[in-house]
């Protein structure tokens, strides 16, 4: 989603291997992308009087309610989600949504196998459609069902550990 970001992950990884001789795993590619993107100022993140912090909120709030769970926010997938959130908002008050890079069948299996992620996921989406005047593409609703998804496991993952 961020090819420019990912670049410069990649080109990091590549430069700590040449200077420092310390190999990084691919994966910190899209980690240093994200510490990138995180880091870009002066990008607008509200429109209107919503905050960032009012929307993820109530989204959370969604969340929470609809899986019966309380989130740890400070785990890592609940900070990834909190990532994608922050662009998806900023894609759709920008009108920057793309479709048509998820396959069909990835996002009706994914609906299949999951129906209570997809329809929590659809409240969130029509929340924030409503709220922007706005339609969220599959791709983007599949995006937000993966991020969904990762935190209501790891939360109900936790949850069932403590019991």
């Amino acid at each position: 989603m961020y090819p420019k970001e990912y670049e410069m992950g990649k080109y990091t990884c590549q430069l700590i291997k040449k200077e420092l001789l310390v190999v990084l795993p691919d994966s910190e590619a899209v980690a240093i992308a994200m510490h990138f993107i995180n880091g870009q100022q002066g990008q607008p993140e509200q429109r209107e009087d919503d905050s960032f912090d009012d929307l993820s909120g109530r989204i959370v709030g969604f969340i929470e309610d609809y899986f019966s769970i309380k989130i740890d926010q400070d785990e890592f997938a609940f900070n990834r989600f909190l990532t994608h959130l922050r662009y998806y908002l900023k894609r759709i008050q920008s009108s920057e949504i793309s479709d048509g890079e998820v396959n069909p069948n990835l996002l009706a299996t994914f609906k299949k196998e999951s129906p209570e992620v997809y329809a929590c996921t659809q409240q969130i989406v029509n929340f924030v459609d409503g709220r922007y005047h706005t339609a969220t593409s599959d791709d983007e609703m599949f995006y937000l069902m993966v991020y969904v998804n990762r935190i209501v496991r790891k939360s109900t993952c936790t949850e069932e550990g403590e019991e």
